[in-house]
């Protein structure tokens, strides 16, 4: 994940996934399309999580990755119509 450009960072270790997908969908819509959102989290349950913000949004996970018990993940944010 060095090689991305991060522009911001939501650290959600010990949070429950509920709480995770709120806080991350509040991120991301402060953020301008094409920026990344990289979360840090310890809870396996983020990846549904995640997945679904991807996919109900249409943000891009690009990229994932386990370290040391910590999940990361880049989204990047895509235009969206309102």
């Amino acid at each position: 994940m060095d090689s991305i450009k991060v522009d911001k960072t939501l650290d959600v270790k010990g949070v429950g996934s509920e709480r995770i997908g709120a806080l991350a969908k509040t991120a991301l819509g402060n953020m301008c399309a094409g920026q990344v959102l990289k979360i840090v989290a310890d809870d396996p349950s983020t990846r549904s999580v995640i997945s679904d913000i991807c996919s109900d949004k249409g943000h891009l996970l690009i990229e994932s990755q386990e370290d040391k018990g910590m999940l990361l993940y880049a989204i990047k944010k895509v235009e969206t119509e309102f």
